[in-house]
């Protein structure tokens, strides 16, 4: 545990699961909104079921529609054309996330993409 807790995945981690607590906590302050799942990296990549693309973490909600967001944690670590290959890998990729074509959006900071 040491030995994890002094490794660069720890920042990572940690901010993960800080987003994802935030996020756990949104139907406290909003009922109308239900988190359905919540789904950490660890458990993402663990997993040889789910999709080749993997995210940092996939989170399923409903208001009142259900739409699933795959999550990318970018510390600075993997460089601006990485994070657009794997955005673009979600884009073009696999719909093992429970969602379809045409109801899927990306965001990046000010653009929105219907997928």
């Amino acid at each position: 545990m040491v030995t994890y807790l002094t490794s660069q995945d720890f920042p990572h981690h940690m901010a993960t699961t800080d987003f994802l607590l935030e996020v756990a906590r949104i139907p406290t302050l909003y009922p109308d909104i239900l988190v359905i799942d919540l789904i950490h990296y660890y458990r993402i990549h663990a997993d040889p079921a789910h999709t080749p693309i993997k995210p940092d973490s996939v989170l399923k909600l409903r208001l009142p529609k259900s739409f699933t967001i795959c999550l990318e944690v970018d510390l600075g670590t993997e460089g601006e054309e990485k994070i657009k290959a794997k955005v673009a890998a979600y884009y073009n990729g696999p719909r093992n996330l429970d969602t379809k074509r045409g109801e899927n959006k990306i965001y990046s900071r000010h653009d929105e993409k219907t997928v």
